[in-house]
């Protein structure tokens, strides 16, 4: 049975930490510990297996995120703290490591886009309330807890077995299921022509040509000039080099005619490749622009070329070949690539991204990094027929907003303005979070 357990931060990490080295003890269970942020994993006993999800401590991750993370794992059940999980599509044991003096935790509130889930406590009235507040089922275990917010060592047995009798309980097709394969390319070869009876074909006449050989002439060399080598930088150093300002992300070409050149010398500017054409051509300046991939066109491809501000890129691309008049590099390790899932958020820039749906999540997550107040996305509809759009966008709203960003929608089409966005919030983003 695989179970895969939530550590939100370094105080759970602490309370959980004997339960989780007698957790995988016990026969049959495979405990895949997932600690969000560094320090919470450092706070971990030795000799798990932990994989560090580079999100903030203490982060809710959103269903759209949690759900390719326990598909990425093989996780059959989830076992987390009460509070840490909104959604998630396996069955869920949630244990309660409150204090007395701590206030309600919030419980999960998408019953749509969840399995089933329980909750453990050792207080009474905390059961009675989270009963009201709409948990079906809470169980009242003291025993199962050392003390308050430290479930104790003996309690794996009986935790186990529980986890055994959630695991079967979820229910339909894990998420990816049922992608149809890419459709193959049949070419044929091109047959020479026939040739047409009765015709003949004409004896090809002999041509001499003379060849004499120019006096030499001797070769003037010009120095060349030194090569132009853009600076690599760290992420680390715009970690929050933007903070409070609004930041504007053009995602394509698409629908973005209507932003006029105040709407861009007012925001902090960060370009798609597939923007910087139409961003080139209003005499605009993106302040970064954001790559994952080789432009896919031509024309991107030679508007990159031309970039001479900060381009952020993924490692595994040549930045010096894509852009070499950069004003400096910075590049970032794609995390889907080093084996994490494939889609997802990262607050910790210098361990790496999650690449979600192309170019544009890299820059909504690089916005984020630079501490952007508001983040206005622009030039998107290009990117709503992938399969990853809905689910990345669902979950970096439920990140930013629950931190008082705010992620908007702008630049559709005709008519449309900058700040239109928020008008037009709710038809485009008030979605369910699971996707």
């Amino acid at each position: 049975m695989n179970v895969a357990v939530l550590v939100p931060g370094p105080r759970a990490a602490h309370g959980l930490a004997e339960l989780l080295v007698a957790l995988g003890r016990e026969p049959g269970v495979a405990p895949g510990v997932v600690a969000l942020g560094q320090e919470t994993a450092a706070a971990l006993p030795e000799g798990l297996d932990v994989l560090v999800y580079p999100v903030r401590e203490d982060t809710v991750l959103p269903a759209p995120f949690l759900a390719p993370l326990l598909e990425h794992l093989g996780a059959e059940v989830l076992l987390a703290p009460l509070g840490a999980v909104d959604a998630a599509p396996v069955p869920m044991l949630l244990l309660d490591l409150g204090n007395a003096e701590d206030g309600a935790p919030p419980i999960p509130r998408d019953p749509a886009h969840q399995a089933w889930t329980e909750a453990v406590t050792p207080r009474p009235e905390r059961r009675r309330e989270l009963i009201r507040e709409g948990l079906f089922t809470v169980h009242l275990l003291p025993e199962w807890f050392r003390e308050p917010g430290r479930p104790a060592a003996a309690a794996a047995g009986p935790i186990a077995r529980k986890l055994r009798e959630l695991a079967p309980l979820v229910a339909g097709a894990r998420p990816g299921a049922g992608t149809e394969p890419p459709e193959e390319t049949i070419t044929s070869p091109v047959e020479p022509p026939l040739p047409v009876p009765g015709e003949t074909s004409a004896p090809e006449e002999e041509i001499t040509v003379q060849v004499t050989s120019p006096e030499p002439v001797a070769e003037v060399r010009t120095p060349a000039p030194p090569a132009w080598e853009p600076e690599v930088h760290d992420p680390e150093r715009y970690r929050d080099r933007h903070a409070g300002r609004e930041a504007l992300v053009l995602a394509s070409a698409e629908g973005l005619d209507a932003l006029a050149p105040a709407d861009l010398a007012a925001h902090l500017v960060i370009a798609t490749p597939a923007a910087l054409g139409w961003l080139i051509a209003r005499m605009g300046i993106a302040h970064y622009t954001c790559a994952t991939a080789e432009p896919a066109t031509v024309e991107a491809k030679g508007a990159l070329a031309g970039v001479r501000t900060v381009l952020v890129h993924a490692s595994h691309l040549d930045g010096k070949r894509l852009a070499p008049v950069a004003r400096a590099l910075v590049p970032v390790l794609d995390l889907a690539r080093a084996g994490g899932p494939a889609l997802g958020w990262s607050d910790e820039m210098g361990t790496g991204f999650f690449p979600g749906p192309g170019d544009v999540a890299l820059a909504v997550q690089w916005a984020a990094w630079l501490g952007a107040g508001e983040i206005r996305l622009a030039g998107t509809v290009p990117h709503e027929t992938l399969p990853a759009w809905s689910g990345f966008l669902a979950g970096a709203r439920a990140i930013l907003e629950a931190r008082g960003t705010r992620l908007l929608l702008d630049g559709r089409g005709a008519g449309a303005s900058l700040g239109a966005g928020g008008a037009g919030l709710p038809g485009r983003l008030g979605m369910t979070i699971g996707g």
